[in-house]
Formats: C-alpha cells, sequence, structure tokens
C-alpha cells in the first residue's frame, strides 16, 4: 500500500515523522513533501475566526508541492529539513 509518514511541526520549527502511532521516522523511499502549518489556535480564537495558514497554499498538496525526498537508511539529523514560505 502507500506509505504515508506524517507528523506534527512544534512551535520551534522542530518536527518528528511517525510510520505508525509508535513506529517513529520513515522508511527508505522517495516522498512528495506535504506541509500544513497555521497559527496557533489561541490566537485564531482571540479573533473568533479559524486558524490562518502561515505557509504558501503549494506546500498544501502533493501535486503542486515543490518539495521532495529521498529517505536513505543512515541519514544525519536535519537531512529532511525545509525552508517554506508563505
Amino acid at each position: 500500500g502507500l506509505v504515508q509518514p506524517n507528523g506534527a511541526i512544534a512551535a520551534d520549527g522542530t518536527y518528528e515523522l511517525f510510520l505508525t502511532p509508535r513506529q517513529a521516522g520513515a522508511p527508505p523511499g522517495k516522498y512528495k513533501v506535504v506541509v500544513f502549518a497555521s497559527e496557533p489556535r489561541e490566537e485564531a480564537a482571540r479573533h473568533n475566526r479559524l486558524p490562518l495558514l502561515i505557509v504558501n497554499r503549494k506546500y498544501l498538496d502533493p501535486k503542486t508541492t515543490p518539495l521532495a525526498a529521498e529517505v536513505k537508511k543512515e541519514s544525519a539529523p536535519g537531512a529532511y529539513d525545509f525552508t517554506v514560505t508563505n
């Protein structure tokens, strides 16, 4: 089946990927990288609205994201860090 590791981005920009809730990381292979990031829910609630996206919409869809990664077995920390724009 289709392998879709996912994770969460912390406020400081760090992240961790999981293949399953108990299995960290991503298996070796080629991936399109999608990024969804919004302002904190608390900030949106103060303004009585849904959180605003803080990344460009092109990063939300595998068909439009320019980000890709090839995961290898022995990768250095930070090997898959990306810079995204709004």
